[in-house]
Order: structure tokens, then C-alpha cells, then sequence
């Protein structure tokens, strides 16, 4: 019915019912994700937001319990991991790319080099510290060739055979004349030749080349470049499953190492390699795979003894993970020109990556005599791959014993600026003992610990031995540590008397207001 208020309708006017258009609302933009661990890979713009929204800390700075953001909890797994021997160093340091001959999208986040080698945001720049060393020309230096790895125990000699029936090819590197072996086969708890050699690869196109010698080495169009390449190669190689490696692949992959060694070559010959030897910074990344390929060589083979059960639980065996060491690095804020001390050091592996990542005078101290041994031959390994880089780590001392009897360890501890501590298992004593030694550590020094030598310090007593440290509680995850799966909080206890009797003051005002 239409309303005329009074006037006559004109027949030759229609009257038309008004239609409504509905018009699509844009969708807010959906949250940028928050990580929760300082490690996790870039999410993808097809991330849903949900999963995004994960735990993350901050601690508030006087020595109080972190807030979390949200109420989620970390969730262990469902399995308590085992410890176990380590994948190859290479599976560790670098998340290959699955596709077997495309180059990625423009598309994607961030590409897996830049994401590896780029500097950490929470790391400032040291001065101080020169990384790079001259070149080692001359004589021949004793390493272990990843064609002569080993592993001991049952069932490793027909993977032994396997080895020494296949080819043979040197790889290239930056810092030394020298190459080393590796036999291009393929076996369980062995190094994975193909991606240890591209890791190789890709650390010195991304970390010892400049300019445009750096684009065309890393080049993937119009022209590959040595390391696409080699990269190409690899990933035909590892996609093979075949109980019997395409000799076809492994002539391919051959012929793109060899033009990887030429390429480099060259460009060692040229003295570019020594004229970007100036730069100071060494990525994270990189002194731990250096590190890791140490262990791979040296403790690998030998897991098993090192790894076996013993009765004394203060020398229960377990390792800190490489990321995990970087971020105690950078909240520790430690430098070159400064002491780190690992109590209870295992095999070496945080010690040697302090000494590489930092520059630093590292010091460890172990009593288990099998550790002891391989923590020796890591030292040896190290010092010799240190020049096969071209790279230059801080002094190394392992001590043998047990800490609380080594007089070196006792005055090292006096001009220490970070001491680390895997005090999770020990014993009240031992605790109680090691608290009473940090009394004589320097002002400023920084004590690491899985289990806190005190409360947080606006509960400070003056009647305990710790009192004069400020105590920072903080997050480590999952994978962090080797002896379980799940995450936990671990401790940085700065020696500070003075902030520790600011602290301690302010929390009894806060008291007495709250009263009121």
C-alpha cells in the first residue's frame, strides 16, 4: 500500500518497494603473532591467529616472579623425552627447504638464511671483539674428517662398511688451505653428508662474502650461483628413498661441490675472504654450529659411554642446548674482555661456545673422568676447526676434579663475571656449599642456576648467605635442556649489596602501607 496524503496516484507513475543493499563489513585485521620461545620459526600469514597467541614473559626487573601475558601454562609434552644422541649438526643449525629445485616466493616470511644469519635484536655490538683471525696457510691441521667418524658400540660395524664403500669428496673452507673428507653415504646416528656440506656452504656465502662477490655466490636467478647449486644437488640427494643412493645423484651433488670449491677458491686466492676478515660479529648461529660440528666428531661416537647411568646425583650428566646458551649470553650481557665459568662442565660444549660466540676466557670444571676425556679431545677438535674458519675463540681452561677441591677453579670464581651452575639435582649441602663460596665473587657478578640459590629479593633476610644478590626469575622451553622435554625457570643472581638493600627496603614500605 503507498501513502498519497491526499493526492490522486498518476497511473503512468510506477511505484517501486525500496530495496536494501547490504554492504560486507571488513574483518579487523587479524593480531600479529607473539612467540613464546626465543627460537620458533616465523609463522605464516595462513597461521591461524589462535595458534599464535602464545606464552610470553616478562620479567618485571626486581627480582620478583616474571607475569605471564595470558593464563596459558607451558604444556609439557606427552612423553618425557630420552636422551639421546644428537642429529647431525647440520639438522640442528639449518631447517632446509623441502622443495627440491624452486627458489621460495617472494611470498614467504622471511627465507631460511636470513632468518638463520641475521644478527640477534638482543645482542650489542662488542667492540671489543675481533672473531676473525688471518688465514692458516701453511702445514696441515689435525682434525677429524667426517669420513673417519666411527660409532663404537653394537651394530656400528656394517654402518662402518658402508662408509668406506662409498665416494669420497673434500669440502672447502674459508679459513685454511686444508679441506676435509666426507664419504657421501647414508646411515643412522651418522653425519648426513649432503646437508652438513650445504651448511658449510651456506655459512660462508652468508658470513664471509660482501657485496656483490655475496650475490652471486648466493644467487638463485637468472644464474645460479655455487651455493643454489649446491643446494639444488642436496635436496635431489636427500629426497632419494632408495635403500641404494641414484649414482646419478651422487655424481650431480659431486660435480656441484667441486664448483663450490673452485668458486671459493678463487675467491681465497683474490684475498677477498682475508679483506672481510675485518668484520667483528659471528652470528649465534654460527659459533654453535661450529660447535656442534665438534661434537658430532668427537662425542657422537662415544655417546653411549658418556651418557651411562651414575650412582652420585650431583654428577648426573646433562646438556644445556645451544640457543639456550646464546639467550643466558645475552641476558647475562657478557663481553669478550670478561671471565665465564661453567661448574660441573661435561664434555666442554657450553664452555667452547662461550669461547667462540663471545671471545671470552672460558673456564669449566669436571669430575666424571669419561667426561673429562671427551670434553680433552673437544678442546683439541676446536682449536683446530677455530682455524679451519678462519675464526678466533677466547682461551679455553678445563679443569679435572671436583670444583670444591680445585684451587684454579676457586680463584677464577674471584674474577668471574658469569658463573654457571646445573645446580637442579644437587644436594642441600652442595647448595648450601656453593652459596657460601659465591660470597667472594666480585660485585656484578652474574650467578646462572636451574634452581634458585635464594628468594626473590624483596623477601631478602639478612641472615642468609645469598642476601647480597639480586635474583631474576626467567623462562627456558621446551628443547632447551637434554634430560627432559618439558620447560622451567631458571635463575640469574646478580651480586649487588646495595641494590639488594633497596629492594629489601622498598618491599617492607610496601608492607607497612599495605597495614595501614
Amino acid at each position: 500500500m503507498a501513502f498519497t496524503f491526499g493526492a490522486k496516484l498518476n497511473p503512468k507513475i510506477k511505484v517501486l518497494t525500496p530495496q536494501f543493499r547490504s554492504v560486507p563489513q571488513a574483518s579487523p585485521p587479524l593480531p600479529k603473532p607473539i612467540p613464546s620461545h626465543p627460537h620458533t620459526t616465523a609463522q605464516t600469514a595462513n597461521t591461524p591467529a589462535k595458534t599464535a597467541q602464545t606464552r610470553t614473559v616478562r620479567c618485571n626487573g626486581n627480582g620478583r616472579a616474571p607475569t605471564p601475558t595470558n593464563n596459558a601454562k607451558l604444556a609439557p609434552p606427552s612423553k618425557k623425552r630420552k636422551a639421546s644422541r644428537q642429529a647431525s649438526p647440520a639438522n640442528n643449525a639449518v631447517n632446509f627447504r623441502s622443495d627440491s629445485d624452486e627458489s621460495p616466493s617472494s611470498s614467504e616470511v622471511i627465507s631460511h638464511s636470513e632468518k638463520r644469519f641475521r644478527p640477534s635484536p638482543d645482542r650489542k655490538q662488542d667492540d671489543g671483539r675481533r672473531a676473525f683471525s688471518s688465514m692458516f696457510r701453511e702445514g696441515t691441521l689435525k682434525i677429524i674428517h667426517a669420513a673417519d667418524v666411527r660409532m663404537k658400540g653394537k651394530g656400528k660395524s656394517a654402518t662402518s662398511e658402508l662408509l668406506r664403500a662409498k665416494i669420497i669428496v673434500e669440502v672447502q673452507y674459508p679459513g685454511a688451505a686444508q679441506r676435509e673428507r666426507y664419504a657421501l653415504a647414508f646411515a643412522k646416528d651418522h653425519i648426513n653428508p649432503a646437508e652438513d656440506i650445504y651448511a658449510v656452504a651456506q655459512i660462508v656465502g652468508h658470513t664471509y662474502l660482501r657485496g656483490e662477490q655475496q650475490e652471486k655466490f648466493i644467487a638463485s636467478e637468472p644464474q645460479p650461483g655455487p651455493l643454489r647449486k649446491l643446494e639444488r644437488a642436496k635436496n635431489h640427494l636427500c629426497q632419494n628413498k632408495l635403500s641404494e643412493v641414484n649414482p646419478d645423484l651422487l655424481e650431480a651433488f659431486k660435480a656441484a661441490l667441486d664448483n663450490y670449491n673452485i668458486a671459493l677458491a678463487a675467491l681465497i686466492k683474490g684475498g677477498a675472504i682475508d679483506r672481510n676478515f675485518a668484520s667483528n660479529r659471528l652470528s649465534p648461529d654460527v659459533a654453535s654450529f661450529i660447535v656442534k660440528q665438534v661434537y658430532h666428531r668427537v662425542v657422537s661416537p662415544q655417546v653411549d659411554i658418556i651418557h651411562s647411568k651414575v650412582e652420585d646425583k650431583n654428577n648426573t650428566y646433562g646438556e644445556l642446548e645451544s640457543f639456550f646458551v646464546s639467550r643466558i649470553i645475552s641476558e647475562t650481557k657478557l663481553k669478550s674482555d670478561q671471565v665465564f665459568i661453567d661448574l660441573g662442565s661435561g664434555v666442554g660444549n657450553v664452555v667452547l661456545q662461550v669461547a667462540l660466540e663471545v671471545g671470552c676466557e672460558s673456564w669449566g670444571c669436571e669430575m666424571r673422568e669419561v667426561s673429562c676425556k671427551a670434553a680433552d679431545q673437544q678442546k683439541e677438535e676446536f682449536k683446530a676447526r677455530c682455524r679451519l674458519w678462519g675464526l678466533k675463540a677466547g682461551g679455553v681452561h678445563l679443569q679435572k676434579g671436583d670444583f670444591r677441591e680445585n684451587d684454579e677453579i676457586r680463584q677464577a670464581m674471584k674474577k668471574a663475571d658469569v658463573i654457571l651452575v646445573n645446580n637442579e639435582v644437587f644436594g642441600a649441602d652442595l647448595n648450601q656449599y656453593l652459596k657460601d663460596v659465591f660470597l667472594d665473587c666480585k660485585d656484578g657478578c652474574c650467578v646462572v642456576s636451574l634452581k634458585s640459590f635464594g628468594p626473590s629479593s624483596d623477601k631478602r633476610n639478612d641472615n642468609d648467605t645469598f642476601s647480597q644478590f639480586v635474583i631474576k626469575e626467567l623462562d627456558y622451553y621446551s628443547g632447551d635442556v637434554s634430560w627432559k622435554g618439558e620447560g622451567g625457570k631458571y635463575y640469574v643472581a646478580t651480586k649487588d649489596p646495595e641494590a639488594a638493600l633497596k629492594a629489601q627496603k622498598t618491599y617492607e614500605h610496601y608492607e607497612k602501607s599495605r597495614r595501614r
